[in-house]
């Protein structure tokens, strides 16, 4: 009986082990998630971000949506793809992502990804900001500013500006700066332009880096202080703000704040290039033209000129005429230069204005014709070149164009000498030294050449030394004279170099030789 009752015992189901059942794994909750996600993002570990926030996005998190869209549109941690980063864009929106709209807004304004269509952008923009958003509502006040779109409309580029940049809203200062700067929307107070440009530099805001260089180059708001305009260039060139890079090579170039270094100057301007900016290639081709810190090059100018007309930078259209004209690095093509003479004038640039108006003096490219040749010139002096009034004057000077008219050039050139157009100065000096269209003041002629000399003119200079070694309008002082017209003959200037031989012939301020 017992080995029975064993025997049962050995067969019978024994009571079941007491498993330890496996704890659940920890679920993340969808905002802890999306933290990691963002902050991936922040740290550039995009591949990681894109990998936390993919499965939020598939469950319908907008703002996981709007990473993926952000991930697809610039090509990190993801595949480029413009028309899926539009797609995820609209899926955030619709999730109740509000950022998204303005994200699918600059799409929809650039083209990205869908057909450009700058209502519909605007439309995106204005819901965002109906709905707070302070992105969508710079955008929209930007377009305001710019006429993106719409017609612009300047006072409701500031009402909308202004609220979102006293928040804090570093871009938007940099609007109001702009709208203070220019009198748009607002009354011109250099003052205000200067305190938001300054508010939002502090925030680093590239654009306002540049922007507080350019009121110190032009002194607005400040004295004029070109070392200080170029260290705000370079901070803003540092933030990557391309249009700084110009800045900084014309800085070297000319020598604003800073000594004159052309192949600094060229480094920069090749930095600019590189960028595909055109006044890059234009600062190039002046450095090839003039062989400026490289070897002299008008058929590499040239060139580079064409590139930045390619990109509508207007002032390398006269530069492109004036070679055409004379056959610099190209082939003379007078037909070809008075077509770029013109597009440069109707565009209202003075310079194609001159240049207009010089062919048609000449008869370069067009038939000659002197009321054209007026008009165009005119229009150019109008709109400040001391060039064109000079021009003006010598056409009447020499009657080359209109009859000979001594009192018009006297006209003409006294409004360049206001300008203090050195060319202007010593040409109305002549007309006083000889008489023509006033009568004869030497004393009047030695203050004008005195005054153009002080300009560094070099004919000026040299007449000033002729005027000390025959005593006209001062005191005779040959030694003085010879010494100012051997200064002007030692830079190679061919008019001096002739006036140098007759006074040696003379011994006039010099041993007779």
């Amino acid at each position: 009986m017992f080995f029975y009752l064993a025997a049962l015992a050995a067969f019978a189901p024994s009571a079941p082990a007491k498993v330890q059942a496996a704890a659940p794994a920890a679920v993340v909750p969808a905002e802890t998630a999306m933290a990691a996600a963002n902050e991936a993002w922040k740290l550039g570990n995009y591949a990681k971000a894109v990998a936390l926030a993919r499965p939020l996005a598939e469950a319908g998190n907008g703002e996981a949506l709007h990473l993926l869209a952000e991930a697809h549109e610039f090509g990190v941690g993801a595949a480029a793809d413009p028309a899926e980063a539009a797609r995820l864009y609209r899926r955030s929106a619709d999730a109740g992502h509000v950022p998204a709209l303005a994200s699918l807004g600059l799409l929809y304004e650039m083209g990205k990804g869908v057909g450009k269509d700058l209502d519909k952008a605007n439309a995106l923009y204005r819901e965002g900001t109906a709905k707070g958003d302070v992105t969508a509502r710079y955008y929209l006040a930007n377009n305001h500013f710019l006429g993106t779109g719409m017609p612009r409309n300047l006072e409701e580029g500031v009402r909308l500006a202004r609220p979102i940049a006293e928040g804090g809203h570093s871009s938007a200062m940099h609007l109001m700066g702009v709208a203070y700067d220019n009198g748009e929307g607002i009354a011109r107070d250099p003052d205000q332009a200067l305190s938001w440009f300054r508010r939002c530099a502090d925030l680093g805001e590239g654009q306002c880096l540049r922007s507080m260089g350019i009121m110190y180059e032009n002194g607005r708001g400040v004295p004029v202080d070109l070392a200080t305009a170029l260290s705000w260039y370079k901070k803003a060139a540092a933030k990557e703000v391309e249009a700084a890079y110009v800045d900084v090579g014309m800085a070297h170039h000319f020598g604003y704040g800073t000594k004159v270094d052309h192949q600094e100057a060229m480094r920069w301007y090749r930095k600019a290039a590189d960028q595909g900016l055109p006044a890059g290639y234009a600062g190039m081709a002046e450095l090839h033209r003039w062989g400026l810190g490289t070897a002299k090059d008008p058929a590499e100018a040239f060139r580079l000129y064409e590139k930045a007309a390619a990109g509508d930078h207007l002032p390398v259209v006269a530069a492109m005429a004036a070679m055409l004209q004379d056959g610099e690095g190209i082939a003379a093509d007078p037909k070809r230069a008075f077509a770029l003479w013109r597009r440069s004038a109707e565009a209202g640039d003075p310079v194609g204005m001159l240049g207009l108006g010089d062919a048609y003096r000449l008869g370069a490219g067009v038939p000659k014709d002197w009321a054209k040749a007026l008009d165009w010139m005119s229009r150019a002096a109008d709109s400040g070149s001391s060039n064109a009034m000079v021009q003006i004057g010598y056409s009447y000077e020499t009657g080359e164009g209109p009859p000979q008219d001594l009192v018009q050039a006297l006209q003409w050139y006294s409004r360049a000498a206001d300008r203090d157009d050195p060319n202007g100065i010593t040409n109305l000096a002549l007309l006083y030294r000889g008489g023509k269209g006033v009568a004869v003041d030497e004393a009047e002629a030695f203050r004008l050449f005195e005054r153009a000399s002080a300009l560094d003119d070099a004919r000026g200079r040299m007449f000033l030394g002729l005027a000390y070694v025959n005593g006209a309008g001062v005191a005779k002082d040959e030694k003085r004279g010879f010494a100012l017209v051997r200064k002007v003959a030692d830079t190679g200037e061919a008019e001096a170099i002739g006036a140098l031989g007759l006074l040696y012939e003379a011994g006039a301020g010099i041993r007779k030789d």
